[in-house]
């Protein structure tokens, strides 16, 4: 998340690689979160921004952003906000 915080600004749409990487590294750290259960607001909150970062960047139906919801889905659904894990695991389409 800190390697994210400080390279996000100096990106540009030249530095895909570095990019993707950043994506997974943060999809990494979200599972982490989600399996440690003692963090699930901090979970929902970069899992959100995740998120949106994985579908401005690889599409809304690439794996890796796929992926991302799911894992957002699983933080609401460990939280108990069930209802926006629903949304989210409907969004993500056949499983």
């Amino acid at each position: 998340m800190a390697l994210h915080e400080h390279l996000a600004h100096h990106l540009d749409e030249d530095d895909t690689a570095v990019t993707k990487a950043l994506l997974r590294l943060r999809s990494w750290a979200i599972r982490c979160l989600n399996e440690l259960g003692d963090s699930f607001a901090q979970a929902i909150e970069y899992g959100q921004d995740l998120l949106a970062d994985c579908e401005r960047a690889l599409g809304e139906t690439h794996p890796s952003t796929l992926a991302s919801r799911d894992n957002f889905a699983n933080a609401h659904q460990d939280a108990g906000r069930v209802d926006e894990a629903a949304a989210l695991q409907n969004r993500a389409g056949p499983g």
